[in-house]
Parts: structure tokens; sequence; C-alpha cells
């Protein structure tokens, strides 16, 4: 028998929402966002996240950070030939411009298909047109909850299309940059790691496939998300950054050192958020690394 679409994608005038039948689970920001007086302008990010109980899970424009957004990657450095073209961090002369869109649905998930190209006011053709640099191909797929938990996949393969082309992270100890999610911070916020509970410090902590947060979010009690890194990933495992108030959380990828982007080998960014009602066991966030780690690149 037919069995209808479990998720739906769904366009909007500033993107894309993903749903299960009447509730939002996700929204892909396409359209250029800021704040009212126009600072920190933005795109190509997702917010809000919902957990299982319809609580907000992401923040975008936080006081603190306003330059953070949601689930987002980014790099303070971005180079072509040695001269800076951008801070995509801080969002300086920054744009993401949507080529192209693509959504698909079968019976347990769906998925939205997107080319985006990255360019910059200080990179230009000869009529002065902003010309595009780096292509990103980019599938995020959103499954059906199963009881606890939901999964969501983030695969983003970054190629250069000029030569020349450099990221990196923040030109400190810390050298955050790349996949991070800003999320709100409970009071108990608590970090997991393969080792066990993971305290953040200034600088990164240890690299591993993954990383679990949880607190009380909403009124339902404990909730969280585990972030997964498929090993395809560029720099697998990657360091985290975390913060337990006012920041985002990072998987650190390449670090202060910038590094290239080729034109003839992607750079691969592919994460599976897990979204938990309650606390899940390291044994259960073991199983679904190996889980996610065992399907096909």
């Amino acid at each position: 028998p037919f069995e209808p679409a479990a998720i739906r994608v769904t366009k909007d005038p500033q993107g894309y929402w993903f749903s299960e039948g009447d509730t939002r689970v996700l929204f892909y920001q396409a359209e250029r966002k800021a704040l009212p007086d126009g600072r920190a302008a933005r795109s190509n990010y997702f917010h809000p996240l919902y957990d299982l109980d319809g609580t907000v899970l992401t923040e975008d424009f936080p006081v603190d950070h306003i330059h953070h957004r949601g689930i987002f990657w980014a790099w303070h450095q971005v180079r072509i030939d040695g001269a800076t073209v951008q801070d995509q961090w801080v969002n300086r002369d920054s744009f993401w411009t949507v080529q192209d869109a693509r959504v698909a649905s079968d019976a347990r998930s769906a998925s939205l298909a997107l080319r985006v190209v990255w360019e910059s006011p200080r990179f230009t053709d000869a009529e002065g047109k902003r010309r595009p640099f780096v292509e990103e191909r980019s599938v995020t797929r959103v499954h059906r909850a199963e009881g606890a938990i939901r999964s969501i996949d983030f695969h983003q393969r970054l190629t250069a299309l000029v030569d020349g082309v450099e990221i990196g992270g923040s030109d400190d100890a810390k050298g955050y940059g790349g996949f991070s999610y800003r999320i709100v911070m409970p009071p108990d916020i608590r970090f997991n790691g393969p080792q066990g509970v993971v305290t953040p410090v200034e600088n990164a902590v240890a690299a591993s496939p993954w990383m679990d947060v949880s607190g009380s979010y909403g009124t339902s009690g404990k909730s969280g998300l585990t972030v997964l890194t498929h090993p395809s990933t560029t720099g697998f495992p990657q360091a985290w950054i975390l913060r337990a108030r006012g920041s985002m959380q990072n998987a650190v990828y390449p670090g202060r050192q910038p590094v290239a982007i080729p034109r003839d080998r992607p750079v691969i960014l592919r994460y599976r958020v897990v979204v938990h009602r309650g606390e899940l066991a390291m044994a259960d966030i073991d199983r679904l690394q190996a889980r996610y780690a065992a399907e096909p690149i």
C-alpha cells in the first residue's frame, strides 16, 4: 500500500521548512537575514531546530554574539592567493547564493539538496561583479522521529572554483571554525564524549567521533542533541570547542592554520545530529555512531 511521505519540505519566502505531519522540525535560511540596523547579515544556515517536544533548541542573533546562527559552518580566514576575501564567522564580505535547490522524500525521510556559491565584494570580475569562488553542494536529510530520537543529516562538499582558495579557523590558540551549532544553554548543561563527561576549557578538547550535550530544555525535562561525525569527513576525527554558556559548540576544522580547498578534491563535512528526549547512554551513542559510520559515502 502507498505510504505517504512522513517528512515534508515546503518552500517559503525566506527558505525551506522541514515538518513531520503538522510538527515543524527545522528551517533552512536561504535568504539574507540581518538585524533591523542591517548588522550581521547572513544566510545559508539552519534555525530554528526543534526538539521532540516542540522546544526550540537553537538560537539566532544572540545578544552576546550576534553573528552566531543556529546550525552553521563558517571560517574566520577565507583567502584567495594569500589575500583575505571574507570573514564568514562575523559575516564580513560574505555572501552565500543559492543556485539550485531540490527536494526529495520517501516514507522515512526527506532531503533538501542545495548548490550554493560563496561570493565576496573583494573578489570580482572585470565588470566589478562578485565572482563565485567556492561551490558548496549540500544535502540535508530529516528522518522520522523514532521513539525518543530524531536523526538529521548534514552533508557539505566544498569545491574551489578558482585556484588558491584557503580556509582557516580563528587566528589564535582556539582555532575555532567549521561545523558549529549555537544552542540554548540551560544551567544544567552537560557534555558527554566517548570517554565520559567532558568539561569545556578555553581551547579545543580532544578529538572524538561524537559529542553529546543535554540539559533541561522547555518544560518536558531533560533533552539534548548528539553530533555524530562520519569517517569520510575531512580531518576526522575532529577536536571540539565547547562552551557551557554564551557561545557556540564547534567541531573544529582545520584549526588556526589555513588549508587549501582543492579544485579537484572537495572538503567534506558530514555530520548527523541526533535530537533526543531524555539523556542517551554512551553505549547507545556508540551504537548510533557505528551505524552512521557504516553508511556508504
